[in-house]
């Protein structure tokens, strides 16, 4: 085969792409490393259920990449490791009762309807896992928001099966203004997440290692998290949803449902993120007031997908912010001098 050819075929990759692959694939491992210990802690409480329905999620995504990219006519790599992290972090989303048509069809809006038409991994502008969790979320709301019972003798079984136990989740007990109260075991449960919830989602400590692990490998990302996490902590302490206590108001509302999770993987996507440092502290809060504010108003037991989706949209409008208040500022500057030079020389013509 002559260079040309070898140049021309569709199997050999420009530097270009070659770069990007490489800087997803970074991106993408470090997500995986986040999701590392919530997926443990899910396989320890659920079992054998909670690995294949992570597995179901990593296939189903890399099934759907490639029949999208033919569909679609775009490049698909899956050594970019973005389809086994976007499968693993949708299954866990869910809760270990879900069937497997939840999970697949989940999945499958991410890569057909979400992130392949909107230039897959390069121009992303919704995050994919916030998409699919909003949309099952509407279409199966029974399902995506019954969790089953966590404790000894009692085994994950499938939603509306015989040996179903429902369990009742922190976020559920906000949206009835009940509390934990306080026992320290409660909060001890939370902690090492054995109480009911999405499955990747309730173990707090796992999540709390992933944040510091972004915040040593990408601080300039992890900003935003911080900021948002910082800003629903506000919210809850001025107003709480339960009337035990402001303290006992945070630490439900940071711990329940996907709020910890969408703050630290869906809503600090570098891809859909702004870029300036100004921006994404700005970025930060106002999603996490966004949250806030609808979790008091929705009737849905957990709107955090919903809302990053929102903020995802007025991601670009963030950056533009600070150059406004420079522009003014440059225009004021350039004012004054121009008045300055006007007096002088008027100053300097009566003196002559």
């Amino acid at each position: 085969m002559s260079k040309e050819n070898k140049k021309s075929s569709p199997v050999s990759l420009s530097e270009e792409e070659q770069l990007e692959i490489k800087n997803t694939r970074k991106y993408m491992l470090d997500l995986l490393v986040i999701s590392v210990a919530p997926a443990v802690m899910a396989c320890y409480y659920h079992g054998l259920r909670a690995l294949l329905l992570i597995a179901l999620g990593i296939v189903s995504a890399a099934v759907c990449e490639k029949a999208a990219a033919k569909l679609y006519k775009m490049k698909s790599y899956l050594t970019d490791l973005s389809a086994v992290t976007l499968g693993m972090v949708i299954a866990l989303c869910l809760s270990a009762s879900s069937p497997w048509w939840l999970v697949v069809t989940a999945v499958s809006f991410a890569v057909f309807a979400v992130k392949m038409p909107f230039g897959g991994n390069v121009n992303s502008m919704f995050s994919p896992v916030a998409a699919a969790v909003a949309f099952v979320s509407i279409c199966c709301r029974e399902v995506m928001f019954s969790y089953p019972a966590v404790g000894a003798g009692l085994k994950t079984a499938v939603f509306g099966s015989e040996d179903y136990v429902a369990g009742e989740s922190v976020a559920d007990m906000l949206l009835k203004g009940n509390s934990i109260g306080n026992s320290i075991i409660n909060y001890i449960d939370i902690l090492i997440g054995n109480v009911p919830g999405p499955m990747g989602a309730v173990c707090v400590l796992a999540l709390l290692g992933g944040l510091i692990y972004l915040v040593i490998r990408r601080p300039k990302t992890a900003v935003i998290s911080l900021c948002y996490f910082a800003s629903c902590a506000a919210v809850a302490l001025i107003f709480p949803r339960v009337t035990t206590g402001r303290l006992i108001s945070v630490f439900m509302e940071l711990s329940s449902g996907l709020l910890f999770i969408g703050g630290l993987v869906m809503l600090s996507n570098e891809r859909i993120a702004p870029e300036k440092l100004s921006a994404r502290i700005l970025y930060g809060i106002c999603a996490g007031l966004a949250v806030m504010t609808v979790r008091h108003i929705s009737s849905f037991e957990d709107s955090t997908a919903f809302v990053i989706l929102i903020m995802n949209s007025a991601a670009p409008l963030f950056d533009k912010i600070p150059k406004m208040k420079l522009g003014k500022k440059k225009n004021e500057k350039i004012e004054i001098e121009i008045i300055r030079d006007t007096s002088t020389e008027n100053g300097g013509a009566v003196n002559g």
